[in-house]
């Protein structure tokens, strides 16, 4: 079973077409890389798979699930779908480590505790690259070009 599938999705923003009769199947572990210009479709194709923006025909398979179905619990779908956008905010009051778990930790206050032995276990893992500036401040490493968020880890 793929783990993304989409069945001849369309998506409309009025009367522009954006996607036009999409089929396409990403198999776990696999890697897909979208190419085109600029109005053709990449960014609103990777927004319907987070549940960002909703097709108007077709099927979405998302782990099993129909994303068209509105039945579908999309937070659930979020848990386990990560999104890097193309322009994003840091917080440059904060620290490096604080920005990468923010998202984390304002969504799930009540698992405080798992989730930060998460992040610990996940700055384990790259601590010859995150450690080292996990705790400077966010403007202090970005203007030295050292670093480049946001990071989704599972």
């Amino acid at each position: 079973m793929a783990m993304i599938e989409f069945q001849d999705v369309q998506k409309y923003y009025g009367d522009f077409h954006a996607l036009k009769d999409i089929n396409l199947k990403i198999e776990a572990g696999e890697t897909v890389v979208l190419i085109g210009p600029s109005g053709s479709g990449k960014s609103t194709l990777i927004r319907t798979v987070n549940g960002l923006e909703r097709i108007q025909e077709g099927k979405l398979i998302v782990n099993g699930q129909d994303l068209a179905d509105r039945k579908t619990d999309i937070n659930r779908i979020r848990k386990n779908v990560g999104m890097v956008f193309q322009h994003f905010n840091l917080y440059a009051n904060k620290t490096v480590l604080e920005n990468i778990c923010w998202h984390q930790e304002s969504y799930c206050i009540a698992q405080k505790r798992k989730i930060k032995k998460r992040q610990c276990s996940c700055l384990t893992k790259l601590a010859s690259v995150v450690r080292p500036i996990s705790y400077q401040l966010t403007f202090q490493v970005v203007s030295n070009n050292e670093l480049r968020l946001p990071v989704r880890w599972q």
